[in-house]
């Protein structure tokens, strides 16, 4: 999980040193830096969250669109992912490319049995759940309440810990490409990982539908 949308609604310390996949099911891409003077976004998490629930309550998640390396994305998965994008003012252009490498990251994030353990898992969904409590504003709360879910059902619900899941696979996938990464090799780590990801999707049987 390293290249996606998250938590603007927290603010900065949540993406210090850990990976937060708070703000969704629709989470886009992996985890995104917040801007340092990011401040708040008025209406966001009750725009966010209606986009979502309105696919959520839709009857089925609608034809596969494209598959990646084994992995089917539905029209429901693609339409959430350009929601995200279009309520944080990012360009749609590029939605179902970016899916498809992250499919394509989560088949080999699979493939090398990178998943957290039950324990490892639970601890980071706790500290999430305590994390979004020390918001003033509430947004995570906000944000359930639109997608139709209490602050308590949240953390619980099926289609927002999938979504959790996947992201934690991905970047505990690029950890364990890149090894330790700090200021000095920032840049050469983030080039690494490009490489290795263009790699992945040359070498992956990809099929589009649409």
């Amino acid at each position: 999980m390293n290249n996606r949308t998250i938590h603007r609604y927290l603010g900065r310390r949540a993406v210090r040193g850990t990976l937060i996949a708070a703000i969704a099911v629709g989470v886009s891409l992996a985890v995104v830096q917040l801007a340092a003077d990011a401040g708040p976004l008025n209406g966001a998490p009750e725009r966010h969250g209606a986009a979502i629930r309105a696919i959520w309550n839709r009857p089925d998640s609608g034809p596969v669109v494209a598959t990646a390396a084994g992995l089917a994305i539905t029209q429901s998965r693609l339409d959430i992912e350009l929601a995200e994008r279009a309520v944080g003012g990012r360009p749609v252009a590029r939605a179902l490319d970016d899916l498809i490498n992250f499919y394509v990251l989560l088949a080999e994030a699979n493939r090398q049995g990178v998943a957290p353990s039950d324990s490892e898992w639970q601890t980071f969904v706790a500290s999430q759940r305590d994390l979004a409590k020390t918001d003033p504003q509430q947004q995570i709360a906000r944000y359930a309440a639109a997608l139709g879910l209490t602050a308590d059902s949240y953390w619980s619900d099926p289609r927002v810990l999938a979504q959790f899941q996947e992201n934690r696979m991905v970047a505990a996938l690029k950890a364990k490409v890149l090894g330790p990464v700090t200021a000095a090799n920032a840049a050469a780590a983030e080039a690494k990982w490009a490489a290795y990801t263009a790699d992945l999707v040359a070498h992956a049987t990809i099929v589009r539908y649409r």
